[in-house]
């Protein structure tokens, strides 16, 4: 499983093109938590939103590839932002 998350994670921090990516990985769940919102929204086009039980981060985005969840948390300006103007 480790295996699968870095090569996923090398692949995505190849299409981002940037020398390294701010992610926490949580094996036992199968989820990379991408820290940066708007890096995980240059990597993503498809993705699912859901309400997260925090004031600071009221939504999770995420997005799955091959068994393994991607996600990052967003603020309210940032759902505004980029979720309710593209939906």
């Amino acid at each position: 499983m480790v295996e699968k998350v870095l090569e996923l994670v090398n692949e995505l921090q190849e299409i981002t093109k940037k020398k390294w990516l701010s992610i926490y990985v949580d094996v036992d769940k199968a989820e990379v938590h991408i820290l940066i919102t708007k890096t995980f929204l240059s990597i993503f086009e498809d993705f699912t939103v859901r309400k997260f039980p925090s004031d600071q981060h009221p939504y999770e985005a995420f997005a799955e590839i091959k068994g393994i969840k991607f996600i990052t948390l967003m603020t309210q300006k940032e759902y505004e932002e980029y979720v309710e103007k593209t939906a």
